[in-house]
């Protein structure tokens, strides 16, 4: 449970210090567009967090190939609607 909280709480620290960091830099990039642009890159990196969950659910589901015959048609579309 404790290394569950790990990962959430490193992403959390990395957008702190990201930002932190983008606000101590001086550059020609508007404050603004800063922001949008982190927002932006956590937004892509939720998209890319459940592509590979969905990924993995189909490979999971591949390799136990003994109950894919009685398995449920939700979890296929599930990790299919994950994956695109």
């Amino acid at each position: 449970m404790i290394i569950g909280l790990l990962f959430p709480i490193a992403i959390v620290a990395l957008v702190v210090f990201g930002v932190r960091a983008l606000r101590e830099r001086q550059s020609d990039v508007p404050l603004g567009q800063q922001i949008r642009n982190v927002f932006l890159y956590l937004v892509l990196l939720v998209l890319l967090l459940a592509s590979v969950s969905g990924l993995a659910g189909l490979l999971g589901m591949v390799a136990d190939r003994a109950d894919l015959v009685v398995a449920d048609s939700s979890e296929l579309a599930l990790n299919l609607s994950l994956l695109l």
